[in-house]
């Protein structure tokens, strides 16, 4: 733009008469922009009248004053203004990490006995990371899954982590759900300075004084002490059985049923343990009969569960109360369970049916999954949520996608998610207060207005105080 100012000017004729011209000049300097912005001309017309007294000699020493009134004609008088415009510049923010893919690699059961927890971790990441696109992606970098399915097996889950992390380049490893694969992941995420973002309960995966590894769920022992903070508070029995598989995780929880016990004064009149996949309960469960507990606490996967809650039916076994892990409460457990299960307790991560920290803002979440998938949102699919939510936080303070920074981020993590609660880690890896949000469901009747509810049951929040939704009911309805 040039910086010449033009001027225009108006008047009236030389006729004797008044010249009125008025001139305005506005020059305005934009700083730092080195240009000016005009306004359009404003024109004003103007109507000017003047007396103009004339003196007539008509004859000598005889002078005549005649008065004579002369209005001008219409003077136009142009004022040009202008007036200095600082330009609204929009500056689109720099995108550190524009053009770039944040891969996450996830090692999980897609096959096999835990297969069901697997999928369900897997759909709540995809949801996750759905959103997460359709919003820019982290600081413009787009979100990729890269899965691999180690059918519940450890030595397979070793390869697909150390394939994962040199052939495919993630930046983080999630999974596996089963602890005995947790326990050999470390290993390989650690010796290659990857951020490993765990769901597995084993308290020994919190012992290894690994600086990679992070776990928000609660450890087994954790679990198990919120789970005779119930019994101790709701159904104060007065004699207690445990059956375990022997899993890492079956194995871990027992020894902390056992510890726990004692603590509250319960003496166990029943503890036995079996294997993965065991085809036929019956035996055990007559051993179960004889003892007859007033509470059984049940460690299992979900197809062992299936399998010994319909076999306990066939044999009319049914103690006042059965406490089961969290991993059962999911329709892939209730919707072949059925009635078999009804008024089962179960430990609870985080279910949609509860009121902390917002019970809209829980359910809200629990929806939208429910929507997309036509599941309800159990504590694996929620994990698989929150660890995008947590390394999305993690990315963008890091502000770049190098493992160590990303690491280092993860440890420094204070978020607060409104479907969850407060998520910090401690030195050891493992989430700061993680009991916070802990909570006993019970398979119960469906309510009329909930959206996941299968063979006429549904799972609902009865313990703590802060979460529950429905009140628990003991001994276990016929």
């Amino acid at each position: 733009m040039s910086d010449d100012v033009s001027l225009k000017k108006g008047g009236v004729t030389r006729r004797g008469f008044l010249t009125v011209a008025v001139s305005a000049i506005v020059a305005g300097v934009v700083a730092g922009v080195g240009a000016y912005f005009a306004a359009p001309v404003k024109e004003v017309t103007k109507t000017l009248e003047r007396t103009v007294t004339t003196t007539m000699t008509l004859a000598p020493g005889a002078p005549v004053t005649t008065t004579v009134t002369v209005t001008a004609p219409p003077t136009t008088v142009t004022t040009t203004i202008t007036k200095t415009v600082t330009p609204t510049i929009t500056v689109t923010p720099t995108l550190p990490l524009a053009d770039q893919v944040v891969k996450i690699g996830s090692v999980l059961p897609l096959t096999g006995a835990a297969s069901t927890m697997g999928y369900q971790y897997y759909r709540g990441q995809q949801l996750a990371v759905e959103e997460i696109n359709e919003q820019g992606g982290i600081l413009g970098a787009k979100v990729q899954l890269l899965v691999e399915d180690y059918a519940g097996d450890p030595k397979v889950a070793l390869s697909a982590t150390e394939k994962l992390i040199t052939v495919d380049k993630v930046h983080v490893i999630t999974g596996p759900t089963i602890s005995a694969a947790a326990l050999v992941m470390q290993e390989v995420t650690e010796r290659h300075k990857t951020p490993f973002l765990c769901i597995a309960a084993a308290d020994e995966l919190a012992q290894k004084g690994y600086r990679y590894w992070f776990r928000i769920t609660q450890s087994a022992s954790e679990l198990t002490k919120g789970t005779f903070m119930f019994l101790n508070e709701v159904i104060k029995p007065k004699t207690i059985g445990i059956i375990h598989d022997l899993s890492l995780r079956g194995v871990s929880t027992k020894n902390a049923f056992l510890e726990l016990a004692k603590q509250y004064g319960y003496e166990p009149n029943f503890v036995e343990g079996y294997s993965v996949g065991t085809l036929d309960f019956k035996p055990l469960i007559e051993k179960m009969k004889l003892a007859d507990p007033d509470v059984l606490l049940f460690v299992a996967y979900t197809t062992d569960a299936i399998l010994l809650a319909k076999q306990m039916a066939e044999l009319k076994y049914k103690p006042k109360a059965v406490v089961v892990e969290a991993g059962m409460q999911s329709f892939d457990f209730l919707e072949p369970a059925g009635t078999y299960v009804k008024g089962w307790f179960i430990q609870t991560e985080w279910w949609p049916d509860r009121n902390y920290p917002d019970y809209d803002m829980v359910f809200e979440v629990g929806l939208k999954y429910w929507k997309r998938w036509g599941k309800p949102m159990d504590n694996m699919a929620q994990e698989g949520y929150t660890h995008c939510d947590i390394l999305k936080d993690a990315i963008e303070r890091a502000k770049s996608l190098d493992p160590t920074a990303i690491r280092d981020a993860l440890a420094q993590t204070d978020l607060f998610l409104p479907y969850l609660g407060r998520v910090r880690f401690g030195p050891d890896g493992h989430r700061i207060d993680a009991l916070a949000t802990f909570g006993v469901a019970q398979v119960l009747p469906a309510k009329p207005e909930t959206p996941w509810q299968v063979n006429g049951l549904s799972f609902y929040t009865v313990w703590p105080e802060k979460m529950k939704t429905t009140e628990p009911v003991y001994p276990m309805p016929p």
